[in-house]
């Protein structure tokens, strides 16, 4: 079973079992067994109210027995709970998956992870090239551009 902790210091817990599948299908109109062999996976990293949609249907039980309502469930997923809740799913729905295909999934999470690390630190390479761009000394002349054949006086 996976955890994540929400922005508002709640904890919940991700387990993927049939009855949980049949619960995002119906709740969400996710089937969760497409995260291998559909746009699942871009799907959710790419709309936040979709996944915290599917989070929501998974925590559903969690949900009614804390007397949380699914607005306040959403109000808590925000910044690195984010991140986190995704994680979460996806390590859930492998731990539920038969062993090929749950080592599959848990190289995919690596990949992306590293993936995403190293989109980061080039991201942070170029910010600080961009910073380090330093301007001319005050006073200093900038290079003059070679004038147009036009303004030059023909002999």
């Amino acid at each position: 079973m996976q955890t994540f902790l929400d922005a508002s210091g709640r904890t919940w817990s991700i387990h993927i079992d049939v009855a949980t599948i049949r619960r995002v299908r119906s709740l969400a109109a996710i089937d969760l067994m497409q995260v291998l062999g559909g746009d699942l996976l871009e799907r959710l990293a790419a709309d936040p109210v979709l996944l915290v949609d599917v989070l929501a249907a998974i925590c559903q039980p969690q949900m009614d027995a804390q007397r949380v309502n699914a607005e306040s469930f959403a109000s808590g997923m925000l910044g690195d709970a984010i991140d986190h809740a995704a994680t979460a799913l996806l390590k859930g729905i492998a731990d539920f998956s038969p062993s090929p295909t749950r080592v599959l999934l848990l190289q995919l999470i690596d990949a992306g992870r590293a993936k995403q690390a190293q989109a980061q630190e080039i991201l942070l390479r170029q910010v600080q090239a961009m910073a380090t761009v330093t301007p001319p000394p005050s006073g200093a002349s900038l290079p003059s551009l070679p004038e147009s054949p036009d303004s030059t006086p023909r002999p």
